[in-house]
């Protein structure tokens, strides 16, 4: 009898105990991490190679007074690279503002937000 009571209350406790946690760690960390992706493509004839050593020396001289990081993703056969830059809200949107001003009417450099 003591063990069917037990058994029966048991699940009540445990269900009827929630949190009122709403924001985890991970949670706040996508609020303010953000990134964007630049990506180098061809139609023929290979990628723009001094717009991504322009990109490449803007990324390595970190003058936006930001914390990122980034990494190559290459996926073809001309030299098509993606950069995926991540960091702070703030940062992206300054190094999104850059990186548009500089190549945004280039046709084989696409800048995904």
């Amino acid at each position: 009898m003591k063990n069917t009571i037990f058994y029966f209350l048991l699940p009540l406790f445990i269900f009827s105990c929630k949190t009122s946690k709403t924001n985890t760690a991970n949670d706040l960390k996508a609020i303010i991490e953000d990134s964007t992706q630049v990506s180098f493509i061809s139609f023929g004839s290979g990628i723009n190679y001094k717009a991504k050593l322009k990109l490449d020396s803007i990324l390595a001289l970190r003058n936006t007074g930001c914390n990122y990081s980034y990494a190559l993703k290459p996926w073809g056969r001309e030299g098509e690279v993606d950069y995926i830059i991540k960091g702070e809200k703030s940062c992206i949107v300054k190094l999104n503002e850059i990186v548009t001003a500089k190549f945004k009417a280039l046709e084989n450099v696409k800048i995904k937000k």
